[in-house]
């Protein structure tokens, strides 16, 4: 399982990979494939929007290798890099605006906002 281990970047290393990777948003709604690229907005500010149905979807921000970027949870609120899986109940199918702002790099927020049925 050695090779399943998140791999340890410097922050130098992480500040770069969020300068120039593109970000994906990879969980249970997409099988955690690279497919659903976030638009970079601004800097260290990612957004996508995606179609979900109702129920729990586990999912975090990375990059297309798992390497450079691997953001999830942690106890402490802000994101991670090798964090637990992130999750959202969905009690209504619809469009939903999943956020990345990773302006802080030690601090990384995200949020996800419903934007219609």
């Amino acid at each position: 399982w050695v090779d399943l281990a998140p791999t340890r970047l410097s922050l130098e290393q992480l500040q770069a990979a969020l300068d120039t990777s593109t970000l994906y948003l990879r969980g249970s709604m997409n099988n955690w494939n690279a497919r659903t690229a976030l638009t970079r907005l601004d800097g260290r500010q990612f957004q996508v929007d995606v179609d979900l149905p109702a129920g729990r979807h586990e999912y975090k921000f990375a990059s297309a290798d798992w390497q450079a970027v691997d953001l999830g949870a942690s106890e402490a609120g802000p994101l991670v890099p090798g964090g637990e899986n992130l999750v959202l109940e969905v009690s209504q199918p619809g469009r939903y605006r999943f956020s990345l702002d990773a302006s802080q790099v030690l601090a990384p927020a995200h949020h996800v906002q419903r934007l219609s049925s």
